[in-house]
């Protein structure tokens, strides 16, 4: 019948209670999906777009020299003209075996032994003094700002300043001498050359840390201090069985960096002292230096600069795993 029906153009004949069939709806051609940008692939474009510039400077001016001082440290590079040749390890072991070179670690860690110490104790001494729970000093705020100029001001322009101070008529002698001793040659002499230093580093760096527990100081609850007093406990005791282990976090982060740097000075010593008398305040940074503009022997140098590298691997990971015996984290 629906044979029948479709020739001679008729609607076929259905039975009865049989329920008449609706015509079929026109296909609709399935919707092309388009790339749809969500607000996290947005926010995504926008983060990377902002990136881009400073990840551009950090491979162009730090990844690539790195990457190019470890090839240049198997090669006898020099500075200008001659031969490239491929020398292997030849620059490492003939640093390693050299006592000048081992003269200027043992130039480094002293200045690091002597440096770090020095400004944990100086910069907590000040936040404790400057921090929040000290109500007796007036100004903390004016003072906090003079104690962490020293930070913001340029290196070479303090450096030249503490030139003119350790010199031979110089303000340090003068008030020396108003305590009779006589007149010292700090930059000249072998002993006095790395304290000089170490001296203008500590004014130079403890204003950081300073800021950074006094920062610390203010999270600490003063509940802690409350339940400690009922027991008892002095501003002594507090100091050192409430602040320092709540601060522990803080000491940790400026001390490392703290670490860090002092094994990457070479500004002051090369303002100061040159390095000299001989050798006795040249450090590793200041040797890099010399051995690439002074010797033009940029293998070498790359060599030392990798092995300073080590160093600083070695000391701060050894650091940063003794942190679970002293520091405390909240939870």
């Amino acid at each position: 019948m629906a044979l029948v029906g479709a020739h001679t153009g008729k609607a076929p004949r259905r039975s009865a209670g049989e329920r008449p069939q609706s015509p079929p709806l026109p296909e609709v051609p399935p919707r092309r999906k388009g790339p749809r940008v969500t607000l996290a692939r947005r926010e995504a474009r926008a983060a990377y777009g902002f990136l881009s510039f400073n990840l551009t400077g950090f491979i162009l001016f730090t990844l690539i020299p790195v990457v190019f001082s470890l090839y240049l440290s198997f090669f006898n590079w020099p500075l200008t003209g001659g031969q490239h040749t491929l020398v292997g390890f030849h620059n490492y072991s003939v640093a390693v075996s050299s006592f000048g070179f081992w003269q200027v670690v043992i130039n480094v860690l002293y200045f690091v032994a002597a440096y770090v110490p020095l400004n944990l104790v100086v910069s907590l001494g000040l936040a404790s003094l400057l921090g929040p729970r000290n109500k007796t000093i007036k100004g903390k705020g004016f003072l906090r700002v003079v104690f962490f100029l020293p930070v913001v001001t340029p290196v070479v322009a303090s450096s030249l300043v503490w030139g003119l101070m350790f010199g031979q008529g110089g303000i340090i002698n003068a008030v020396l001498g108003v305590f009779g001793v006589g007149q010292l040659n700090w930059l000249g002499s072998s002993g006095l050359a790395m304290p000089s230093i170490i001296i203008m580093s500590l004014w130079l760096g403890f204003g950081y840390n300073m800021i950074l527990y006094i920062a610390g100081m203010t999270n600490i609850p003063e509940d802690l201090y409350e339940a400690t007093s009922l027991d008892g406990a002095g501003r002594v005791r507090q100091f050192f069985h409430v602040t320092v282990p709540m601060l522990s976090p803080f000491l940790f982060f400026g001390t490392l960096l703290t670490l860090i740097t002092s094994f990457q000075i070479f500004t002051r010593a090369y303002i100061l002292t040159g390095g000299g008398p001989g050798n006795s305040s040249t450090t590793l940074v200041l040797e890099i230096y010399d051995q690439a503009f002074k010797y033009f022997r940029l293998g070498y140098a790359s060599a030392i600069a990798w092995l300073l590298f080590i160093l600083i691997l070695i000391v701060t990971g050894t650091f940063y795993r003794l942190q679970r015996h002293w520091v405390y984290y909240e939870h």
